[in-house]
């Protein structure tokens, strides 16, 4: 049983009790981290054997030019970012999960959010911040490399969505990579 969430509660309560924890798109990596470490504290204290494993949901997008990789990747992310902004106007771990480790401030996800609800192309109003901080995104070697810093911050498994027409040769890419590189 993982739960899924990044409230205070939650990820105690997935330490304690489940077998580890679901983390929402539009978490930063500094965010992630920081929550994974918080959920196995929680666990070691209640005196639980397994640390709880920690699967992080992001959207993803691979090219042989980084450029068109993460133009992608802000359209998945303009989809959502919207949203998330809002629900970080009413919960502090919504807010917390998109500001910290981002090295976006307020200003500019309220900005951007605007923007996109106004219609504009979010491949054109994010800048790579934005694909960097919620996405696995990039040149094979790029995506390769980011999946290693969210292993080095506790993350377990990355739960990733491809889209475009070209989804399954993405993905294809990017699995024959991660298996050449065990």
């Amino acid at each position: 049983i993982y739960l899924a969430g990044r409230g205070e509660r939650t990820v105690k309560l997935a330490g304690e009790l489940a077998d580890g924890l679901l983390i929402s798109n539009m978490c930063a990596l500094g965010f992630s981290g920081r929550i994974v470490e918080a959920m196995r504290a929680s666990g070691r204290a209640a005196g639980r054997a397994s640390p709880g494993q920690a699967v992080q949901y992001m959207p993803a997008a691979v090219s042989a030019d980084s450029a068109v990789a993460r133009a992608s990747a802000k359209r998945a992310i303009g989809e959502m970012l919207p949203r998330f902004w809002a629900l970080g106007q009413k919960l502090d771990s919504a807010k917390e999960a998109l500001l910290a480790g981002s090295e976006i401030s307020e200003t500019d996800f309220a900005a951007v959010s605007s923007r996109i609800r106004n219609g504009e192309d979010p491949a054109l109003v994010l800048d790579d911040r934005y694909a960097v901080a919620f996405s696995l995104s990039g040149t094979i070697e790029q995506c390769l490399a980011l999946a290693r810093r969210y292993k080095a911050a506790g993350i377990d498994e990355l739960a990733l969505t491809f889209s475009g027409a070209d989804a399954a040769e993405q993905i294809a890419a990017l699995g024959a990579a991660l298996r050449s590189a065990k």
